[in-house]
């Protein structure tokens, strides 16, 4: 005890010569001293009474007590101290004048520390001799972490599940382990029709660790499902708030499209921006590592402007279809989740070894793939075919053998077929939507209409875009990319081979233009792949049939079918290839591509 001050169950007092000077009306004192293994991030261990006489512990940054504000009293007395008014100052300048000689181990943020894992309110796995506490160095959602109702009532809940629910439940299990199996961080967002039971699928993921209830039901304050109309230094804070634990956020559609690209990004990059503090001087960054968990109307890929292949890859799209059988049983789930929550996970990380048969897990058994993109994502779903399974055989969830697996085969397999397109095939996509989704802007020979927003012009069967149109067309995917993968498709003619463009005469001068086959718009799914071998081509098979206001340097591209004009580039019934139904052009098969 400090001298000058005395603590009772009556309170804290300042010794006075006539009369001590009452700061709370419970006692309050500091039991430890706090610090991390480098000898950083100090702290107090401070215990005090509620007014229900209920005691509690927190480590609190010793920052904090010398904080020019009264941000200290108030946490304390939003937690039950009853503190004189006007004490605020005197109260704390009693907390920082301890000192204990006992020593606590102080983890900053939940997740692995060594071979410890941290929870709010729970540390798994620490060593015999040393006490570790929880310590953060910000305000966290940490009220979510909480474990209610029973575990046999969870249990009884999860028996008779969809796929989906199954997936997302091992998926939430599966978080812990990620870092331990070095698997990247990455996430799956569910997406779908309103009022086909999105939420309650994230609710079900959320009871493995805490609050399982709808927040739109309960109101979102100790609720564990996040949601996206947070600002980025909001989303940073929710990240940190979930490190090695499963990150669950709903309603995509709340979020800024126009940003929601960048924040994937930062998401799964696992650090926060770089920050000043009041002096100038480099704030000490957030850190985390995360599984996210999504819900919304909208596919990531529709909902991102411009998304490229790492989104898709990082954060996978996953059709939420039959996942409840109907609206009884969503209720039901719904109900479960917000009586019974927090037992499975915790229950998890206690039994043992969770990478228990993780390497004899082999990755053909997800499936199969055939780009190294698609490879990162099967690793994520083998992840959580592996949690799952080991949670099956450990008695944690109540499902056969082989649900999980079985699970993550089926969603796998949706996914390859729907989303696994390459950044080459997606930007072949790309400009074929953007022709057919354009013809008014480019410009044919003999055109009386002036074309406004010129992308191009259609001459000798090619779209011949200008450069800057071209990156427009390309999207998000790199137009170098494009312009290969059109070239060995047998789409582009080139007349600058090293730089895959070719030039033509615009009002009597040579411009470079990349030089687009009108076979893109053919349905490469019936012919093969390749477009160019049908012997039509208005783009000839040889040097001296090259139209005379084409500059040739290399050697054309294999022909491609005549594109009829109709003199201002509108589609008319007798041209082919402006229709508004077009077949879809998927991906261009390898088998079938030109060197």
């Amino acid at each position: 005890m400090p001298r000058g001050y005395r603590c009772s169950e009556d309170g804290v007092f300042i010794l006075g010569e006539d009369e001590d000077e009452r700061l709370t009306f419970q006692p309050c004192h500091v039991d430890a001293m706090s610090r991390d293994g480098r000898g950083e991030s100090w702290g107090r261990l401070v215990v005090w009474c509620d007014y229900d006489r209920r005691e509690h512990r927190e480590a609190i940054p010793a920052a904090l007590f010398h904080a020019n504000s009264t941000e200290l009293a108030q946490h304390l007395a939003d937690r039950g101290l009853p503190i004189v008014p006007g004490k605020e100052r005197k109260l704390i300048q009693y907390l920082a004048a301890f000192r204990p000689d006992a020593r606590l181990m102080a983890a900053t943020s939940t997740g692995w520390h060594g071979k410890v894992f941290v929870l709010p309110h729970l540390v798994v796995g620490e060593p015999e001799g040393e006490r570790i506490v929880y310590q953060p160095d910000e305000r966290r959602l940490d009220d979510c972490f909480q474990r209610v109702g029973s575990f046999e009532a969870w249990m009884e809940a999860m028996r008779d599940v969809s796929a989906h629910v199954r997936f997302a439940v091992a998926a939430s299990l599966a978080a812990p382990v990620m870092y331990r199996a070095g698997v990247a961080s990455g996430g799956f967002h569910f997406y779908g029709l309103t009022s086909r039971g999105k939420t309650t699928l994230l609710q079900a993921a959320a009871s493995v660790w805490g609050n399982g209830a709808d927040p739109a039901v309960q109101g979102g304050g100790d609720a564990f499902i996040q949601r996206w109309n947070a600002t980025r230094n909001g989303l940073e804070g929710m990240a940190a708030s979930f490190n090695d634990l499963p990150l669950i956020v709903d309603e995509i559609g709340e979020g800024d499209s126009r940003e929601f690209g960048r924040t994937v990004y930062q998401l799964m990059a696992g650090t926060g921006k770089s920050r000043a503090t009041r002096t100038g001087a480099l704030a000490k960054r957030r850190a985390w590592r995360v599984l996210l968990l999504s819900a919304g109307e909208i596919a990531v890929a529709d909902f991102i402007e411009q998304a490229k292949g790492g989104h898709l890859v990082r954060l996978v799209d996953i059709p939420a279809r039959d996942l409840f059988r109907d609206a009884e049983s969503v209720n039901a789930m719904k109900a479960a989740c917000a009586a019974n929550f927090g037992w499975a996970g915790p229950a998890f990380l206690e039994s043992g070894n969770l990478l228990d048969g993780w390497q004899e897990l082999e990755p053909e058994v997800i499936g199969d793939v055939r780009t190294p993109e698609a490879g990162r994502v099967r690793e994520r779903f083998r992840l959580v075919a592996h949690a799952g399974e080991l949670a099956i055989k450990r008695g944690f969830v109540p499902w056969e053998r082989g649900a999980v697996l079985e699970a993550c085969r089926m969603l796998f397999a949706e996914w390859a077929e729907a989303g696994s397109a390459t950044d080459a095939e997606r930007g072949i996509e790309a400009v074929r939507q953007f022709i057919l989704a354009n013809p008014a802007r480019f410009e044919h020979d003999g055109q009386s209409i002036e074309t406004i927003n010129r992308a191009g012009i259609v001459r000798d069967g090619c779209y011949h875009f200008f450069p800057a149109a071209f990156r427009e067309a390309c999207g998000a995917v790199s137009p170098d990319v494009v312009k290969r993968a059109l070239f060995e498709a047998g789409l582009l003619h080139v007349s600058e081979t090293g730089r895959l463009q070719s030039r033509i005469r615009v009002a009597g001068h040579l411009t470079r233009v990349i030089s687009v086959r009108a076979g893109i718009l053919a349905d490469v799914s019936k012919t093969g792949g390749n477009t160019g071998n049908t012997g039509h081509s208005p783009c000839p098979a040889s040097k001296d049939a090259v139209p005379s206001d084409w500059e040739q340097v290399g050697t054309p591209g294999t022909p491609v079918p005549t594109v009829p004009t109709t003199g201002n580039g509108v589609g008319t019934p007798e041209n082919p290839y402006f229709p508004t139904p077009v077949p879809t052009v998927h991906t261009v098969p390898t088998e079938n591509r030109e060197p």
